[in-house]
């Protein structure tokens, strides 16, 4: 170690000394020889701009007369240069009073600016780590959502799957009654079938019956047949019927409407036309999973 005992212009003297052994270095530090206390602000951020270097020391005037001086120059030191200390921290780098003067650095006085850096880094560590737990956490939530949306989506499917089978079942049993009662020739409009059978327009058939033919559950021509704006399909349904169903297909068996009926006894639906296009179309009466009837209807321009 060089000190220099005196300022530069003044010098007193030059102690070297090599392998310096201490127990502990102390520097008064009492408050109360203190004055105009504030604290270290923005430590982290200056202290990026000063940057740690490593170099030798150039040879000195005393490294031919002092034993050991040689180790000065030929070891690697690391440190700081004083002058790119003094932009960042122009308290800590002191230079006597001639222009030539070297500038030295007070390495001491990086300790408590080192104290708070490490402190503030340390609180921007927990901060992060409580952003990374709550993120986990509502994670965590997530997930457990989107496993019960994955069990209620298989329970959906499922029953989906259930009324899928259901539905073809009565498509099945709708297209088969379609091509019998075509074979037959009684598909065909209120006007056509009462001229035919020389009745009344009030067709009907049914698959529900109860003791006798008073509760058994019928479907009757749609009036007026053929129909522009609108049609009624009158129906009866006993009331042990809990669920009926009015569905209307086109000629390719493919479902276009399907309407509850709520109505009990002698009841009817209407069919708005301006909701279908110009047709002939087969509806079928469906109560509790029984196909009631089926009947043609057609719908002009």
């Amino acid at each position: 170690m060089l000190m220099m005992i005196g300022s530069q212009s003044r010098r007193m003297g030059t102690v070297y000394t090599y392998n310096l052994d201490y127990r502990y270095m102390q520097q008064q530090s009492d408050v109360r020889l203190k004055k105009d206390i504030t604290p270290v602000d923005d430590a982290w951020k200056k202290l990026s701009k000063v940057q740690g270097i490593t170099f030798h020391w150039k040879a000195l005037p005393i490294s031919d007369t002092v034993q050991g001086a040689s180790n000065l120059t030929g070891k690697l030191n690391y440190g700081f240069s004083a002058q790119n200390v003094k932009e960042v921290f122009p308290d800590l780098v002191s230079q006597d009073s001639s222009p030539d003067a070297y500038l030295s650095v007070n390495y001491m006085g990086f300790i408590p600016l080192l104290t708070e850096a490490v402190k503030s880094h340390q609180s921007t560590i927990d901060s992060s780590r409580k952003a990374i737990n709550k993120l986990r956490d509502k994670n965590d939530k997530q997930e457990t959502a989107i496993e019960k949306l994955k069990n209620e989506n298989n329970k959906l499917k499922k029953k989906l799957g259930d009324l899928d089978d259901r539905v073809d079942q009565l498509e099945q049993q709708v297209n088969t009654c379609c091509q019998a009662n075509s074979g037959r020739g009684k598909l065909k409009s209120g006007t056509e079938t009462a001229a035919a059978n020389g009745e009344t327009n009030t067709a009907t058939t049914g698959a529900i019956t109860g003791d006798d033919a008073s509760t058994a559950a019928s479907l009757n021509q749609n009036a007026p047949n053929p129909f522009g704006s609108e049609t009624t399909i009158g129906m009866y349904l006993p009331a042990t019927v809990q669920r009926a169903t009015l569905r209307v297909y086109d000629l390719t068996g493919k479902q276009l409407k399907a309407i509850t009926v709520n109505g009990r006894g002698n009841t009817s639906v209407t069919i708005n036309g301006r909701e279908l296009p110009a047709g002939m179309y087969h509806y079928v009466l469906v109560a509790d999973g029984q196909l009631v009837g089926t009947r043609e209807m057609i719908l002009t321009e």
